[in-house]
């Protein structure tokens, strides 16, 4: 099971800011997750656990980080596209709410692993629109990332299809523990990075 930071760990420094994404990988994390929108001036702004612009941009993350793991929620088709230029496949993930979006962006860097985001309701993933899973299903590292309360309805058609599961939205830490050793989950988006992955650590010691 992955735990990925939501802004990094934005209960032990702002969200969105170094500080917090290196606290994030410092307390156990294996990757971060950032929301970017396309600032007036052109670069990608980084947005914090608020919503708000956190002052970073995407490209001051990508030289701070390295190769370490990152996914990028883009804000709209033009933010989708600039961040598929500046993300490496193999490293990075770029995810969205736009279906759209993200074909376009597998066209500009087909290599790039993809990930579907679903909040309030499945419906765009019903048997009868299949158009969000398609925008996936060219990609052998394709994912979802839905909100954790959508479990029962996509976690068994996400892996009849192949498609790794990413739960988001866990109002407290517990929410996620529950959750480590569910199959049909494969990572984690959360805000205490540091608690999850200490549970993991412990369950992972005392089963070796």
């Amino acid at each position: 099971m992955l735990v990925i930071g939501h802004s990094g760990a934005p209960r032990r420094a702002p969200g969105g800011t170094l500080p917090s994404l290196n606290a994030a990988f410092d307390r156990g994390a294996d990757g971060v997750f950032v929301s970017v929108s396309c600032a007036p001036d052109g670069r990608l702004a980084v947005h914090g656990e608020d919503n708000a612009p956190s002052g970073l941009h995407l490209d001051e993350v990508l030289a701070a980080l390295g190769a370490r793991p990152l996914c990028v929620e883009a804000k709209g088709p033009d933010a989708a596209l600039a961040a598929a230029a500046a993300l490496t496949p193999g490293v990075h993930v770029l995810a969205s709410f736009s279906s759209d979006a993200l074909a376009a962006a597998a066209q500009a860097a087909p290599g790039l692993r993809r990930g579907l985001m679903v909040g309030e309701s499945p419906w765009q993933l019903t048997s009868r629109d299949l158009s969000p899973w398609r925008a996936l299903e060219d990609s052998s590292s394709a994912l979802l990332i839905a909100e954790r309360h959508l479990l029962g309805n996509l976690g068994s058609d996400a892996g009849r299809r192949g498609v790794q599961l990413w739960l988001w939205n866990f109002p407290q830490p517990g929410d996620a523990i529950r959750l480590l050793e569910d199959p049909r989950v494969q990572g984690l988006i959360v805000s205490d990075p540091d608690k999850v992955a200490a549970v993991r650590s412990d369950r992972m010691s005392a089963s070796s």
